[in-house]
């Protein structure tokens, strides 16, 4: 009795987890950068064919930063509208770490999204991190 109750709901689960569908969202575009001494100049993340709605998450931290000094993660694009949008995370030495909450925006076809990591005033033998992930959140 007791395989048949195990067996019977192994059978259960599979049949729930194989009725499942896909997520509705996939991951457009994820960036790892660790250890960097640099600033990142406009680099272009992806250009969207289609309309499409999309999610931002990210995160930065950074180390040995002088006082009067910031980083600063940016991230732009052109909202279907024509209307300019942007998120941003700006860390210092008396925050040294900081997120963007999910963000989520639209993008016209055919404008790229932008991004550009930036000193003020250019500090010296600092480091930082930064993650960040964009999804698409419409299935194709």
């Amino acid at each position: 009795m007791r395989k048949t109750t195990v067996y019977l709901l192994v059978l259960l689960c599979s049949l729930a987890a194989y009725g499942q569908k896909q997520p509705q969202w996939r991951v457009v575009k994820s960036v790892s950068l660790l250890d960097q001494t640099e600033p990142i100049s406009d680099t272009i993340l992806f250009t969207p064919p289609t309309i499409g709605v999309y999610r931002l998450s990210g995160y930065m931290a950074g180390t040995n930063l002088q006082s009067g000094t910031a980083l600063e993660f940016y991230i732009s694009w052109t909202d279907v509208s024509g209307t300019p949008g942007s998120s941003s995370i700006v860390v210092q030495n008396q925050i040294p770490s900081g997120t963007i909450n999910p963000t989520v925006f639209a993008v016209r076809p055919g404008t790229p999204v932008v991004y550009h990591v930036q000193a003020t005033p250019p500090p010296v033998g600092y480091t930082y991190i930064l993650v960040f992930t964009v999804e698409k959140l419409q299935s194709d």
